[in-house]
């Protein structure tokens, strides 16, 4: 049973970075193509209150040796000292400083260089499902690699062998248990929980 919430009913919680759900995926230009890539393993967590969303956070810390482009001695490349030099650097952090509106400002830490970056944002809302509440957004940016000492450039006689602009979408869900600052949307799921033995103390403020 999955359940969609009202929220007005719910106040600022924090929910941990779901990997089977998420995904951070990035594209950029390698002569007349564009090449696609993501990376498979991160983890952070979301502070966040859908009535005022200032009081909202995130951050998130991303293994770099996980790119994947699909073609193995790229992803190599990537990983070398031409690139993101995984040996020095092997995280890419992130860490909010405020939210705007539909937007994100944060450090990101990437390649022992640190910048703020804005991510603009979309919420797409939080599911129930056995108890669980589960928040869901959308995220872009666009990032210049060598603004973080990202460099290796090569050219040939129609332009540059790698573009500079990169462009990052984020599909992000985040998870918790039902705590105090939820509140049940109906007495059908109040009873399921009930039977399966769950405690829920819910209020409202």
């Amino acid at each position: 049973m999955i359940i969609f919430s009202d929220t007005s009913s719910v106040v600022a919680s924090s929910y941990e970075i779901d990997n089977t759900h998420s995904k951070i995926q990035f594209k950029v230009k390698q002569l007349v193509l564009t090449v696609k890539g993501e990376f498979t393993r991160f983890k952070g967590s979301i502070e966040f209150d859908p009535t005022d969303r200032a009081h909202s956070s995130a951050r998130a810390v991303i293994d770099v040796a996980s790119i994947d482009t699909k073609i193995v001695r790229r992803d190599e490349h990537l990983r070398s000292p031409d690139f993101f030099d995984v040996e020095r650097f092997p995280e890419i952090a992130f860490k909010s400083r405020r939210v705007e509106g539909n937007q994100v400002v944060g450090d990101l830490s990437m390649h022992g260089v640190t910048r703020e970056v804005t991510l603009t944002f979309v919420f797409d809302g939080i599911t129930r499902a056995l108890g669980n509440d589960r928040v869901r957004f959308r995220a872009s940016t666009e990032l210049n690699r060598k603004d973080f000492g990202i460099n290796y450039s090569k050219t040939w006689d129609k332009g540059v062998w790698i573009g500079d602009k990169v462009k990052v979408d984020i599909y992000s869900a985040g998870s918790k248990t039902v705590n105090r600052g939820v509140i049940l949307n109906t007495a059908l799921e109040s009873q399921f929980m009930a039977v399966l033995g769950i405690k829920i103390d819910a209020r409202k403020d």
